[in-house]
């Protein structure tokens, strides 16, 4: 029941940091280049500079639905504790680049035979991925310590205890 729970949590955590992660990504390369990218393509940067469309945004957080979910299935232990942790890595980045492949096509972001956009989309993405993994395993090692300092509290404060036992 726990471990259900704990997973749960990672995946609505990765989720967010994933849509955290893409609006800021898309953002950047919409404040820079969105006119230019808006008067040739339109798509996901239609709005140039202007902004980002609600559908566009939804979109996005479909996307970040599917990354966080496998990123947070193959990045944790919770189901795949036997396979090494570059494999799990190396399997999240292509389902994610599968994913990707699939929303440009299915959402038009930008036409397909344009080198520029997918060379842009899928830098952006590997910046994206790499940068929310690194935060993850950042907030995951904060983590990791503070609780290993309160298991040493607990243990220091209880041994009177434990020496019985």
């Amino acid at each position: 029941m726990e471990e259900k729970k704990a997973l749960r949590k990672e995946i609505v955590q990765s989720i967010l940091m994933s849509f955290l992660g893409t609006i800021a990504g898309v953002s950047i390369v919409g404040w820079f280049y969105g006119d230019t990218i808006a008067a040739e393509h339109g798509g996901l940067l239609r709005l140039g500079r202007e902004g980002l469309a609600y559908e566009s945004i939804a979109q996005l957080f479909l996307f970040s639905v599917i990354i966080g979910t496998l990123t947070a299935i193959f990045m944790t232990d919770y189901l795949f504790k036997k396979i090494m942790l570059l494999w799990r890595c190396v399997i999240t980045v292509i389902l994610g680049v599968t994913a990707l492949i699939v929303f440009v096509i299915v959402f038009r972001w930008f036409p397909l035979d344009e080198i520029t956009g997918w060379v842009v989309m899928l830098t952006s993405f590997v910046g994206i991925f790499g940068a929310t993994t690194a935060i993850a395993v950042i907030v995951t090692k904060r983590e990791d310590k503070k609780l290993e300092r309160q298991l040493l509290d607990y243990k220091l404060r209880n041994k009177d205890k434990m020496d019985l036992d």
